[in-house]
């Protein structure tokens, strides 16, 4: 849910996003870089993703709209899952997964903003269901 929500969100704000907006979206992506390029502590990732899907947020008054998204994402699944991260995503690919939204960012096409956010959920949903209660992971 939470990717169909913030890709409607984003595909009808992005034409208020300014330069400042694009600005910080490529600083927090140049911070996440130097973490994956440099193996720092990747406990500094999850407030960088925060903080880019919050830039994305920031342009809509629609505040229950945020709040179901942020539950639906931040509330379940990395409460849920945030143990098993580290075998999710890599830095690198926590990186390159929000350098791919940014590039689709700039093109200002509303539908592909939208498709994008929801392929950045849905694959992020494809890899946690490997994961059961027990925390063992299952090929599927």
């Amino acid at each position: 849910m939470g990717g169909v929500l913030e890709g409607a969100v984003v595909a009808s704000t992005i034409d208020q996003f300014t330069k400042k907006d694009f600005d910080k979206l490529q600083d927090i992506l140049e911070r996440m870089k130097h973490l994956a390029e440099n193996a720092e502590n990747r406990d500094r990732l999850a407030p960088l993703d925060n903080e880019f899907h919050d830039v994305l947020f920031s342009k809509t008054d629609n505040s229950l709209i945020v709040e179901l998204s942020r539950r639906s994402c931040r509330g379940v699944s990395k409460f849920l899952l945030f143990k098993y991260w580290r075998d999710i995503f890599t830095t690198a690919e926590i990186y390159e997964r929000h350098k791919v939204i940014f590039d689709v960012l700039r093109t200002k096409d509303p539908v592909a903003i939208e498709l994008c956010l929801r392929e950045h959920y849905i694959d992020a949903g494809r890899r946690m269901m490997r994961y059961g209660v027990d925390g063992t992971a299952q090929d599927n």
